[in-house]
């Protein structure tokens, strides 16, 4: 006991000394007029408090919501300090900690680096009242202007906070700006129990993962869609509207509770047509052992699908929903019976985001909104080094290539554009023909389109109203990519001289009118001059030389829409050549380019890791901020992101 006491004691002292050299700001004090330091916060024209509801909701609201409201959860700071060491001071006016949920938690606060997300772990001292921390920052070496984001605690009210930085340090409050926010109104896993610490609580770690704004309105006990919070809620300018209520609600009868959640819905219909997702209940951790607790939440969401059912039947647009099943919490994310571990956060978060991304991509955790696929059939690796493209070269030297991408056998074309756009080898997609317009293996998994799930249908899923678009020379690809799942997809005469530029002008024409999220664009050269003329001859290079000139425009095209920015080029083939033909077991026909630039691209050259034909569409769907699905056995090519 006394090494304790004189721990904590050491503690108390080392603070003093350092306010002593730290000059203090105050986010509140400082705040020129009109102006709020306080992020995430919907109703700011009251100023000087870290209150979650305005003042003129006390009046509207039953007692134990509005307490709850004085609760800072979600609520954020940021700042820009080049000062090393950062001390934090405030008071609260609750509990410190509670029994199944800690004081770093309840009352604590959590800063992060923004530039790299880093966490900075502090030291930290919890008073009666008052609450310490400080932090040391010393990475990398050498003082320089960072921007941090503090989150203030989860359970408890913040007052008189100040944030002390080392004397002569540059400083200064981020205002909060006025993007658009997810307006979360839920329960008290919404508001963050029981995480261990403020960062970690589900709509914290939504935000930091998807750069959203949003805004916590998670009462403990208190989500029960209740009219006067949905007027609130009207009030929000929001992206998008998550009502997560079911585990404060199982305890009515399955009829009321549909009601509830119709009338909650058209509530916030009779104002806006904001996006709004349903969630179910994720469960909780004795539901596979106790009939009692699987009942009940089998009770609620059964009323809350029947309530979505009905109100899509009557034509609410803009609705969505997310299940049990999709948010799928694993035996560990809990602490109690309901409340989840920073495990169970994560997995509530990462479930929203998915559901999320159908309709808002900048949800969905991206590396970039848009990828253009060039693919050029029977472009063998060998041929870089003598090649005149340009083009292509320049997209070598600006991102990440190798020129060992290994094809699936046999070397042909259809199975490797099987295999490149549905993420696995022949033996699971089932196309294994040259010509393969339908699998010769019966396929793995049928997706919904009565094909092997694509990458195409993977962003259709995620995003219904995502532009997609395939274009090609060779009839055999429109087998390979369920036309069901694309927007526009197009061939050209095949085997008819210019048909390169054919494409070329429907590629431009596409990208400039519809702003693609994903387009795929396929030549069918060099491989007709390989099986005419020959591979690796004169006639041979002249057509890449050609086709790097049509890649240019493409290129072009990306820039005019605007979204050269915001776009990563991946330039690649399904296999190489050797003689007059291709199929076989030699490296000139197995290994083929993968170059890939842009957007969120590491600037690193050759990778020496091992990369096969169908690691292409896990790498797009990881750019693109979409799941694999579990029958997909190739993987992201995780070391060319930044």
């Amino acid at each position: 006991m006394k090494k304790i006491v004189s721990f904590v004691a050491g503690i108390m002292l080392a603070f003093g000394a350092v306010a002593q050299g730290f000059d203090w700001h105050n986010p509140l004090k400082d705040a020129p007029r009109g102006i709020t330091n306080v992020h995430n916060q919907a109703w700011n024209e009251d100023g000087g408090n870290y209150r979650r509801l305005p003042a003129k909701a006390e009046k509207n609201v039953r007692p134990a919501l509005w307490n709850l409201s004085t609760n800072s959860a979600g609520l954020q700071l940021r700042f820009v300090t080049d000062s090393r060491t950062i001390a934090v001071r405030y008071g609260v006016t609750g509990c410190i900690a509670m029994p199944h949920m800690p004081a770093t938690g309840v009352s604590g606060v959590d800063l992060y680096r923004n530039s790299d997300n880093a966490f900075c772990y502090g030291i930290y001292s919890f008073g009666d009242n008052k609450v310490e921390y400080e932090y040391y920052v010393d990475r990398p070496a050498g003082r320089r202007n960072e921007e941090y984001t503090l989150y203030l605690p989860l359970y408890n009210e913040v007052k008189n906070l100040e944030i002390g930085v080392e004397k002569g340090s540059s400083f200064h409050f981020v205002p909060a700006g006025n993007e658009k926010p997810v307006v979360v109104y839920g329960t008290s896993i919404a508001q963050g129990a029981c995480a261990s610490r403020p960062a970690m609580a589900w709509t914290n770690i939504l935000q930091r993962e998807t750069g959203i704004p949003v805004v916590n309105l998670g009462f403990s006990g208190n989500g029960k869609l209740e009219p006067a919070m949905i007027d609130l809620i009207n009030e929000i300018d929001s992206r998008a509207v998550v009502l997560d209520c079911m585990a404060n609600l199982f305890q009515l009868p399955q009829a009321e509770l549909t009601a509830l959640v119709e009338n909650a819905v058209m509530q916030i219909r009779s104002k806006s047509d904001v996006p709004i997702l349903l969630v179910e209940h994720a469960g909780n951790s004795n539901i596979n052992s106790n009939q009692g607790k699987y009942d009940s939440v089998i009770n609620a969401n059964t009323a809350q699908s029947a309530a979505y059912n009905n109100l899509v039947s009557k034509g609410v647009k803009n609705l969505y929903y997310l299940s049990r099943s999709e948010i799928n919490m694993p035996a560990d994310a809990w602490v109690d019976y309901v409340h989840p571990t920073d495990l169970g956060q994560q997995h509530h978060a990462r479930a929203v985001a998915r559901a999320l991304g159908r309709f808002l991509p900048e949800a969905r955790n991206s590396v970039a909104p848009h990828v253009v696929l060039i693919g050029l059939d029977g472009w063998g690796a060998y041929s870089l080094p003598k090649a005149d493209i340009p083009t292509v070269k320049e997209f070598m030297k600006s991102g990440c290539y190798t020129l060992e991408k290994r094809t699936v056998l046999p070397s042909s074309s259809a199975p490797n554009w099987a295999s490149m756009f549905m993420g696995a080898p022949t033996e699971i997609h089932g196309y294994t023909q040259w010509g393969s317009k339908t699998p010769e293996i019966p396929e793995r998994v049928v997706g919904k389109h009565g094909i092997f799930p694509t990458v195409f249908q993977l962003l259709r899923d995620a995003d219904p109203n995502a532009e997609i678009g395939v274009l090609y020379e060779w009839d055999g690809i429109k087998y390979l990519v369920d036309t069901l799942s694309l927007s526009y997809h197009q061939q050209a005469l095949t085997q008819v001289e210019g048909t390169d530029s054919q494409i070329t002008d429907l590629a431009v024409k596409y990208i400039r009118e519809k702003k693609p999220e994903l387009l795929a664009v396929c030549f069918d050269e060099p491989d007709h001059v390989g099986h005419t003329v020959g591979h690796d001859t004169p006639g041979y290079y002249d057509k890449l030389h050609e086709l790097d000139g049509y890649i240019a425009r493409i290129v072009q095209a990306v820039k005019d829409a605007g979204i050269y920015d915001d776009t990563v080029f991946i330039i690649t083939s399904d296999h190489g050549g050797i003689n007059m033909g291709h199929g076989g077991i030699t490296l000139a026909e197995m290994n083929s380019p993968f170059i890939i630039s842009g957007k969120g691209i590491k600037a690193t050259g050759e990778f020496s890791e091992v990369m096969m034909q169908p690691d292409v569409s896990p790498t797009i769907a990881r750019i693109l901020g979409i799941e694999q699905p579990q029958a997909w056995t190739g993987r992201p090519m995780l070391q060319v992101f930044e």
